[in-house]
């Protein structure tokens, strides 16, 4: 996956989603967003096995197709800490 968008447009989406993050859980997965990239649109997905949330985020560029999971809140702890620029994630090919 390599993606560039908006800072704001993604502590958009994160400031939602992380509301249904498992914070205190014996699985750590539940701690992940799961980033997806096709068709022009960037789906974040959380979930805590009660509630989940899929927030898509159209204003951004895709170089190439892709998901990835991360750790909500650190990732959004670090995107906060960015400069008012375009946000540029890029992920290794998972070897098969």
């Amino acid at each position: 996956m390599k993606i560039a968008i908006k800072r704001k447009v993604l502590l958009e989406g994160f400031e939602i989603a992380k509301d249904s993050v498992g914070k205190q859980t014996a699985l750590p997965v539940l701690k992940n967003v799961k980033l997806k990239a096709r068709g022009g649109v960037l789906e974040l997905f959380t979930t805590n096995l009660s509630i989940g949330t899929m927030i898509s985020l159209k204003d951004l560029a895709i170089a190439c197709e892709g998901e990835a999971l991360c750790d909500a809140i650190k990732f959004m702890a670090i995107v906060r800490e960015l400069p008012e620029n375009d946000v540029k994630i890029e992920t290794e090919k998972k070897a098969t």
